[in-house]
C-alpha cells in the first residue's frame, strides 16, 4: 500500500478514505501484518503440507495453531521464542479440499489465514 489514507475525497489508492473512514481491504492490510502468524510451508495442494509459525514480537509464545481442510481439522499447541520461526506440525489435505484454513489462538485473538486450492 503506496498511501494508507487517500489524499481527497472522491477515492483513491487509500486503504481508509480522506475521512479516515476504512475501507474494504483495510482488514486485509491490518491482518497481513499481525505478529504471530502460521503459513504453510509451500502452495496448497493435497496431501502433507508443513505449516511455519511466524513470532514477530519479543516475548515467548505458546499459542494454539490449527488448520482445516475439507474435512479434516487438527490442533496443536506450539512454543514459539521472540523474533523467531518454528514447525507447527503438517496440514493433510485431502484430494477434494478447496482451501486450506490456518488460525492462531494468542490470548484472546485469533488470527487467520486462509488459502485456495
Amino acid at each position: 500500500a503506496s498511501t494508507l489514507r487517500d489524499s481527497a475525497p472522491g477515492g483513491g489508492m487509500g486503504v481508509h478514505t480522506a475521512d479516515g473512514d476504512p475501507k474494504r481491504a483495510a482488514e486485509a492490510i491490518a491482518q497481513s501484518y499481525e505478529p504471530v502468524q502460521a503459513v504453510l510451508d509451500s502452495p496448497p495442494e493435497p496431501g502433507t503440507i508443513g505449516i511455519t509459525l511466524c513470532n514477530d514480537t519479543h516475548e515467548a509464545l505458546e499459542p494454539i495453531v490449527g488448520w482445516r481442510a475439507g474435512d479434516r481439522t487438527d490442533t496443536e499447541r506450539v512454543s514459539v521464542g521472540p523474533l523467531e520461526t518454528t514447525s507447527a506440525g503438517s496440514a493433510r489435505i485431502p484430494p477434494a479440499a478447496d482451501r486450506v484454513d490456518l488460525e492462531v489462538a494468542v490470548g484472546n485473538q485469533t488470527v487467520r489465514n486462509a488459502y485456495r486450492i
